[in-house]
């Protein structure tokens, strides 16, 4: 007699943590054992270890039903290709202290918006302003990678993807190849970071020169202005800096008027130069740079900019250029414009005005360092020594994140910038062992085909004793016409008898056929065509994270067959309790026949 099954089920069994308890259900549900699996699964368990080939051999057994029975000598391994990298669960993600680049300065992750863009870096090392895909953030508590380098400054979870080059080779010495390598795979070894990438507008753009932008930095440093005004005022006592502004009005044919007490005044000729120089004020009046210049402007253009910043306020030693601002955007804005020159800019004090003999009252004076010849910091150069750099800490706080198209982003900490990796779902990869469903379920399941599929087979193994599955409908049919129902079961059980029937005279068909195995498996596929639809199957399912959100949205929807929705709430339920950082958004509610569905507060597609 046939066996007669109404529900699905489905448990997690591969992730980084492995949990066994999937697989025991599995084989204590079917009288299996593979005593030799779970004392290796308990091994890795205990070692920590990330090791995922046993999740391709258990899809390899599982195609075959290779397990032994309870009692038996376990079986030979399969011979399928072993997974080599099974993908942490989780996003790597940032500290809630490191702040991220966008197209509208620094913010820490918790402050961005949708419409921000942010700065990324292409493979070939293009500078380019990208938006994010999708935003994490959880409460995070176990350990942290940390970076404490003198131009390197990161905080991350081990899973998170780091740019960077190993030095540890005469190749890897040169710095020249960057690539994302996860963060607790780095160990002790020594690696390089990279603080620069290449502006992609490298000419000027619009109707204000160079000398324009060179003045523009001037006035940001040393200048003022009134919002109605077309004059720009300067303050100035050193001849090098009189010298400067003098060589730059007459350049540009604008005049300049000489008062007294080092006073000068130079009047704008252009409503676009007077609108972009009005724009070098906050709305509370502190300098800063019209943020709109960075898309806009050119190499060129900028490093101007950059130069007249510095010839206002910056000091240059043999060895060491600084720049100094008691207005925290426009410091925040000068590690920016260096990005964009080939430069990188660290803040290396900050002075309140007590500290300083020049004081500006109680404003706190920002120094920052530029770097021209360490952009590729290295760390752990001296792993043997005090001078090791990076290090796991015990840790507890929220992390955050965003996914970028490029896959890397520009962040600081503690004032230090530098390019890294960003959170990317697809690299997350769960896996499922399904039982108890029909073929038809999994004739929609494999449609989904960002998955790789182990399915058990119908020409290896025989279905003599094979189970099936009880459709919802069929299950509300019993209730009001049990005749009909009987009807139905009575197909199944005959087709299971016809199944055994036509195998058995395949099998003496084909009794010339040497090799048994041959024999019984051109027997299986041509008598299986019997079975219906509704044949009970077992399958292991590999996807990433956001395939299996796209799977929930769309088979959990009230439109979906029931049987396959069954699956994706219990799948969606396994997130939520395993995982549940992707299962952000995703709400299991009653629908209105009494069944559940999935609402998904962030559809994507």
């Amino acid at each position: 007699m046939s066996n007669f099954v109404t529900e699905p089920k489905v448990v997690l069994v591969g992730k980084p943590v492995i949990e066994i308890d999937g697989i025991t259900e599995f084989l204590q549900d079917h009288g299996l054992a593979w005593p030799e699996f779970e004392k290796k699964l308990e091994s890795m368990i205990s070692l920590g270890d990330d090791d995922a080939e046993w999740l391709v051999e258990a899809a390899g057994r599982l195609c075959y039903l290779s397990w032994p029975k309870q009692g038996e000598e376990p079986k030979g391994r399969s011979h399928e290709d072993h997974i080599k990298h099974l993908i942490e669960i989780g996003h790597g993600c940032y500290d809630e202290e490191t702040e991220v680049l966008t197209s509208d300065g620094w913010k820490y992750f918790r402050d961005i918006c949708d419409k921000d863009l942010f700065a990324t870096r292409s493979v070939d090392g293009k500078l380019e302003y990208q938006p994010a895909s999708n935003f994490t953030t959880y409460l995070h508590k176990g350990k942290m990678y940390r970076v404490e380098g003198k131009g390197v400054d990161l905080l991350v979870t081990p899973n998170h993807s780091m740019l960077v080059c190993k030095t540890t080779t005469k190749q890897g010495r040169k710095r020249e190849n960057f690539d994302l390598i996860r963060a607790d795979e780095l160990n002790d070894s020594s690696h390089a970071y990279i603080k620069t990438a290449d502006w992609k507008i490298r000419h000027q753009t619009d109707d204000m020169s160079c000398n324009h932008y060179k003045l523009l930095g001037f006035a940001i440093g040393d200048g003022s202005s009134q919002p109605n005004s077309r004059q720009v005022k300067f303050h100035l006592y050193k001849e090098r800096k009189i010298s400067f502004l003098k060589g730059l009005c007459e350049s540009l044919n604008l005049p300049i008027r000489e008062g007294q007490d080092g006073n000068f005044a130079v009047t704008l000729s252009t409503d676009a130069e007077v609108r972009v120089f009005r724009d070098m004020y906050t709305e509370d009046r502190n300098k800063q740079i019209p943020q709109y210049l960075f898309v806009k402007s050119s190499i060129d253009q900028l490093t101007a900019l950059y130069e007249g910043l510095i010839e206002a306020d910056g000091s240059r030693g043999s060895h060491q250029i600084s720049f100094d601002t008691t207005s925290r955007k426009l410091a925040n804005q000068f590690q920016q414009l260096c990005l964009h020159i080939g430069l990188a800019a660290n803040i290396c004090h900050e002075y309140e005005g007590t500290q300083r003999k020049n004081s500006f009252g109680n404003k706190t004076l920002i120094r920052l360092s530029v770097i021209r010849k360490e952009l590729k910091p290295e760390v752990n150069k001296y792993v043997d020594c005090v001078g090791k750099t990076s290090w796991i800490d015990s840790w507890e706080g929220n992390v955050y994140c965003v996914e970028v198209p490029n896959h890397t982003l520009y962040v600081r900490r503690n004032g230090k910038p530098v390019w890294c990796g960003n959170s990317c779902i697809e690299h997350a990869s769960f896996n499922f062992l399904i039982w108890n469903v029909s073929r038809s379920l999994t004739h929609e399941l494999v449609r989904h085909r960002i998955a790789s599929y182990s399915q058990i087979s119908q020409r290896y193994v025989d279905s003599s004793d094979v189970s099936f599955i009880v459709p919802p409908a069929m299950q509300e049919l019993e209730k009001i016409d049990p005749e009909a129902y009987r009807s139905w079961i009575e197909h199944c059980e005959r087709s299971r008898q016809v199944y055994e029937e036509l195998t058995t005279k395949l099998s003496d068909m084909y009794s010339d056929i040497e090799s048994g195995l041959e024999r019984r498996k051109k027997a299986r596929q041509a008598a299986r065509s019997v079975l219906p639809n509704a044949t009970e199957t077992k399958i292991v399912v590999t996807m990433n994270a956001r395939a299996i959100r796209h799977l929930i949205e769309l088979r959990a929807n009230p439109a979906a067959d029931l049987e396959i929705r069954k699956l994706a709430v219990k799948i969606c339920r396994i997130l939520q309790d395993k995982a549940p950082l992707f299962a952000h958004g995703l709400e299991i509610v009653k629908l209105e026949d009494g069944t559940e569905g999935v609402e998904s507060k962030y559809p994507r597609v």
